[in-house]
């Protein structure tokens, strides 16, 4: 009779496995809550960014002025400071500064769909000139 050696773990070999990969778990999981956490706020950043680059562009390229203002529901102006929940891009050379009205023209609209970063701005609009320049 030939004896063939078992392979496998033994039961203290699996739970000390388990064990590590608990500790592991639970190294990993407030760094990845971070992470995400971060991931967001730079997004968000970066899409603000982005609208507030398009509006100057825009103003320049059509020599006109051109308001970013925070806006809740993506079709008019929001009275308050807070930007997370969207902006809207719009020409700005008719009726009231910073304000949708008259003839101006929604160039962008912007409607955050997760707004777990909070943006809060010290004023409800920004308006650029035709040189590029902030005329708020």
């Amino acid at each position: 009779m030939v004896r063939t050696k078992s392979v496998g773990f033994t039961i203290l070999e699996l739970m000390v496995t388990i064990a590590l990969g608990g500790v592991l778990i639970g190294v990993a999981v407030p760094s990845f809550v971070d992470f995400v956490a971060n991931n967001r706020m730079v997004s968000a950043t970066n899409e603000l960014a982005a609208h507030v680059n398009i509006a100057r562009a825009v103003a320049v390229s059509r020599n006109i002025p051109v308001s970013l203002c925070a806006s809740a529901d993506g079709a008019s102006c929001a009275s308050d400071v807070r930007w997370d929940k969207g902006w809207l891009v719009f020409t700005d050379n008719t009726g009231s500064i910073g304000e949708l009205d008259g003839s101006d023209e929604v160039l962008h609209a912007y409607t955050n769909q997760n707004a777990r970063v909070n943006i809060i701005g010290s004023g409800t609009y920004l308006r650029f000139g035709p040189t590029g320049a902030l005329i708020n």
